[in-house]
């Protein structure tokens, strides 16, 4: 197969996290989440944020200035320290979704496991990368410019299907703001995506145990306690 042609990512300002452990970990005794050993195709390479800054290339063709948003992708560390089951959760764009499991299938088997009661185990992680044009432009600030046209349609006209489109947007640029993923599945609810609504609601659950990030259900708009999958919402945070 012939390969895609490659562009250097150097008009973005791009930021590599790396988040921890399968959340139910954090239920036994000392655990440890995976650890990347520095090493990739056989030479010292840094932090798994450097490598990935150094070695994601945009794909030919991408809009560098309207590319905005956090791509995370999760897989699994066996106790071995390989690497499988890529799954993409919050995408930008397909292909750029490949570069980034490509550049991780690099460091196949130069991670230290995750451990359980000082045993390595198999675990899964979280890398998660920010494309942005540039340095000023505050990811957060946008994301919450839509929350809240989110909520003036969902809250206030009532149009679950106009404010779904900004809870999108919002959760593009940040998928650990639990709250964005709350009203985003509560849209999903109102017009009848239960399965989505529910996978929205346990990806904040899965975050929260994590220790990713945190969430109180009363910090949500009161509103929102009107709406249909609000109880499914709270028994899902429980």
């Amino acid at each position: 197969m012939k390969k895609t042609a490659r562009t250097t990512y150097a008009l973005f300002f791009i930021v590599a996290l790396s988040f921890g452990s399968l959340a139910m970990a954090l239920e036994t005794a000392n655990p440890g989440p995976p650890e990347f050993s520095g090493i990739a195709m056989g030479k010292q390479v840094g932090s798994i944020t450097s490598f990935l800054q150094k070695n994601v290339r945009l794909p030919e063709g991408t809009d560098a200035f309207g590319l905005m948003g956090t791509a995370v992708v999760e897989f699994t560390v066996s106790a071995s320290g390989e690497i499988s089951n890529f799954n993409v959760i919050n995408s930008l764009l397909p292909a750029l979704d490949n570069e980034i499991i490509e550049a991780l299938k690099q460091t196949n088997g130069n991670w230290k496991p995750g451990t359980q009661n000082g045993k390595a185990v198999s675990m899964k992680h979280e890398v998660s990368l920010v494309f942005k044009p540039n340095q000023n432009f505050d990811l957060t600030k946008i994301a919450t410019n839509y929350t809240t046209k989110g909520n003036e349609k969902l809250l206030g006209d009532h149009d679950a299907d106009k404010a779904l489109k900004q809870y999108e947007k919002a959760v593009t640029l940040l998928p650990y703001e639990c709250s964005f993923l709350a009203y985003r599945g509560l849209s999903k609810y109102e017009l009848g995506d239960t399965q989505g609504g529910t996978e929205d609601f346990k990806r904040i659950a899965y975050i929260m145990k994590s220790g990713m990030a945190a969430f109180v259900l009363e910090s949500l708009d009161p509103q929102a306690k009107s709406l249909k999958g609000y109880q499914a919402l709270a028994s899902a945070l429980k």
